[in-house]
């Protein structure tokens, strides 16, 4: 999606595309380095011999002088600020934004960066901010020259870029050395610290008296979106290793790593206090999302889906905050098929809880105009995997769109176009180079013909969508299947409802898939993280940790925690499945999901890096680290919680619940 740059650079508009260019192409290129740090001796004066371990208190101190320091566009050296005396302070990182953009960085760490060694935070304060105003009046005068000419016609000084200029305050604590056997794979570093919350600082020791010290400063690689195996690379490369090395970090004969925590201090905006951010996000409460929340989050959701509606019908790609563009710039078929479905569900589910709900014609425009783009670009195409899944979704959302009878012939189309792609065994392939199509996809097509069989009782297609359904289920795996596990239940229940499955003729498959479907449920809900975690943030509170990796290890759950949820979800409102168990801890294991999805979202504190929050707002990160928001987990989060919805106003209506 082209950007529209329109810059108001502390006060004075720059219209010159030229000029704009330049000056974003400065300021991406700005000092946004994360390796080796600066050491520096902040003892001025008494140090006492003991003091408090250092906490947000002090951090919040410190950043409000900072505040001051920055707005006056210079540290005061002749007033010394009072001293901040703490323990356990390895070292303090000041960034410096504009809109999101980086200005000047500068890192302040003492000669001697112990836990128990006494530190002057104040000081230590001092030094990084006089090394970031520095660096940001440097920024300031290559900007000048690049992009202003030489006139001298518009020049701003740091004196006057200082009241406009974010502060962003990192204090590094609590080190922890990193070790693993010589017989681990080297990969289980990447189950020892939490990207985005653990620094790391890793060491070289070249001789007796030489040793060198690179960091990774954990909100700047936040929100420079580096993944946890280019911090190790780049810590490497920082240090003079080959990357071969990577074999032998943390290991006996190798590089010492360690990780460390910070105390992360940030005013998000110039109309928000100054908040204590955890990887980069205001962390959520540890409790399942009320039946209000959730429809605030459905809310925000969708307004996401909106805004990234474009005038030919559709979508913006993958939007990338670190660098504020689009890459690519369109969202591929299958992303905005499921955007399509997913919207469509909504409009359905607001028709029937609350008519006449502001969202709902929006949504329904947007679906509308959602399905004639997709039919104009799928019924001409070849059906390989990609159009297969969008073809799919298609099918999906016209079946339930009201607007059905004007588009049967378009729908018999569709479904006769993935029908062709049945083999003899049921199973589903290209249709250019006959390769079978993954789980997930093959399950995703049975479902959208079983959406078409409710819609038509046509018995030919019963039976196929019966043989297939039971294909897939032979040697399904939960760990292969599980992105297409909604698809797959649902196709089920569906069947089962419509009296499609005849239990007592088939009573020994429906056994065998109802007895897997409820001790999938169990599974699943007995990996879901009920409690903060023993290593890493409590912002992993309600995702399902579905890798594999040490006891002792980080919990990695991701945006596919959505596909488990809406599974559950579904699963919930089947009595056969919810007999026996209580339903009441199931939908609050729901909404703990939701609560975890939730801290995927964009709000406005995780904003304070973002260069336009409009266009970040709402969407659904596709992890706590990667900060990349496509169409499809904020899609897949839309047809979840509305699926939760559904199920808790059924269990209402059924007494279940009060």
């Amino acid at each position: 999606m082209p950007r529209r740059f329109h810059l108001l650079l502390f006060g004075r508009t720059f219209q010159s595309c030229a000029t704009c260019l330049a000056l974003i192409a400065a300021c991406l290129l700005g000092p946004v380095r994360v390796g080796v740090a600066q050491q520096i001796d902040e003892a001025s004066g008494q140090t006492p011999a003991e003091a408090p371990r250092v906490d947000w208190s002090h951090a919040e101190r410190a950043h409000r002088q900072i505040e001051s320091w920055v707005a006056a566009g210079a540290v005061n050296q002749r007033g010394q600020a009072q001293p901040i005396h703490v323990t356990d302070a390895l070292g303090v990182r000041v960034t410096l934004r504009w809109s999101g953009l980086i200005l000047g960085v500068g890192d302040a760490i003492p000669v001697e960066a112990q836990p128990k060694r006494v530190a002057d935070l104040a000081a230590l304060s001092r030094t990084a901010t006089a090394r970031a105003l520095l660096a940001a009046e440097e920024k300031l005068n290559d900007l000048y020259r690049k992009s202003l000419g030489p006139d001298g016609s518009v020049r701003t000084t740091i004196a006057e870029a200082g009241a406009r200029m974010q502060v962003d305050l990192q204090v590094a604590h609590s080190p922890q050395p990193l070790f693993i056997q010589r017989e681990t794979d080297y990969r289980v570093l990447y189950r020892l610290f939490a990207p985005g919350y653990h620094g790391l600082r890793m060491t070289r020791h070249s001789g007796v008296r030489q040793t060198q010290v690179a960091w990774i400063w954990p909100v700047t690689a936040l929100t420079a979106n580096i993944s946890p195996r280019g911090q190790l690379r780049r810590l490497l490369t920082d240090l003079g290793y080959d990357l071969k090395a990577m074999q032998i970090v943390a290991r006996k004969a190798g590089p010492r790593l360690e990780r460390f925590e910070v105390i992360h201090v940030v005013r998000p905006s110039r109309d928000m206090p100054a908040m204590r951010l955890v990887r980069g996000n205001d962390v959520l409460p540890l409790s399942s999302l009320s039946s209000r929340s959730l429809e605030g989050m459905a809310h925000r959701l969708t307004e996401f889906h909106l805004r990234r509606r474009r005038s030919d019908g559709q979508m913006a790609g993958t939007y990338h905050p670190s660098t504020d563009r689009y890459e690519p710039a369109t969202a591929p078929a299958r992303d905005l098929a499921l955007a399509t479905y997913a919207l469509g569900k909504r409009a359905e589910f607001l028709a029937r809880t609350d008519p006449g709900h502001a969202q709902e014609s929006v949504i329904r425009d947007t679906v509308r105009i959602g399905l004639e783009t997709l039919l104009e670009q799928l019924l001409g195409s070849q059906q390989q995997e990609d159009e297969a899944v969008a073809s799919a979704l298609t099918l999906m959302a016209m079946v339930e769109s009201p607007d059905i009878t004007h588009h049967k012939t378009q729908r018999d189309e569709l479904a006769d176009r993935l029908l062709a792609l049945r083999n003899n065994e049921g199973l589903f392939r290209s249709s250019s180079t006959g390769k079978l199509f993954n789980r997930p996809t093959q399950a995703l097509v049975v479902l959208a013909l079983s959406s078409l069989y409710e819609q038509t009782r046509d018995g030919e297609l019963k039976k196929v969508v019966a043989q297939s359904q039971q294909r897939l289920w032979q040697g399904a795996d939960t760990n292969v299947v599980l992105s297409g596990l909604p698809w797959l239940a649902m196709t089920e229940f569906r069947m089962l409802r419509l009296g499609a499955l005849d239990v007592d003729a088939d009573q020994d498959r429906w056994r065998v898939t109802g007895r897997q479907l409820g001790e999938l449920a169990d599974t699943l809900r007995r990996r879901q993280i009920t409690s903060a975690p023993t290593v890493g943030p409590a912002d992993v509170v309600g995702g399902f940790d579905l890798k594999p990796g040490p006891a002792s290890g980080v919990p990695e759950p991701e945006w596919h925690s959505a596909h488990v949820l809406m599974f559950l979800a579904a699963a919930l409102r089947q009595r056969d499945l919810a007999f026996g168990r209580d339903v009441v801890d199931w939908l609050l294991d729901g909404g703990l999901a939701c609560r975890f999805l939730a801290q995927l979202m964009f709000d406005e504190p995780g904003c304070f890096y973002v260069r336009s929050p409009n266009d970040a707002l709402g969407g659904v990160r596709a992890s706590l680290w990667d900060n990349r928001l496509s169409i499809g987990p904020a899609a897949m989060t839309l047809l979840a919680v509305t699926e939760l919805q559904e199920a808790a106003s059924e269990m209402a209506q059924a007494g279940a619940i009060r």
